[in-house]
């Protein structure tokens, strides 16, 4: 496989040899290629944390809609103008309060 550095990326590699740190250029290749698959595994590893925490928070919320509902809590929608309606609340509300809270305040 042939290689082409820019000239940055070979000044990396001969300043890293000037001091001592690698005493050629495939010792640097093999140590940053090290530290790309590290930190692919470690990406993949955090995946899977937030994939199994967001699952866990999912089922937290679905749990709880349950209970919710169980305890008389729900609201029936019966069609979709109601769906649509309930939505449309839901935004009205958050419109207001976020306006309310931009309002410049006098001094």
């Amino acid at each position: 496989m042939r290689i082409d550095l820019t000239p940055e990326q070979a000044q990396l590699i001969q300043g890293r040899m000037r001091a001592g740190v690698y005493t050629n250029e495939q010792e640097v290749i093999d140590d940053a290629l090290g530290v790309l698959e590290r930190l692919a595994q470690d990406a993949v590893l955090e995946d899977e944390i937030l994939a199994s925490a967001g699952m866990e928070n999912v089922r937290a919320n679905v749990r709880e809609g349950i209970a919710q509902l169980a305890r008389g809590e729900g609201i029936a929608l019966r069609d979709d103008d109601e769906l649509q309606a309930f939505f449309d609340d839901i935004k009205a509300r958050g419109r207001k309060r976020l306006a309310e809270r931009n309002k410049v305040r006098p001094d």
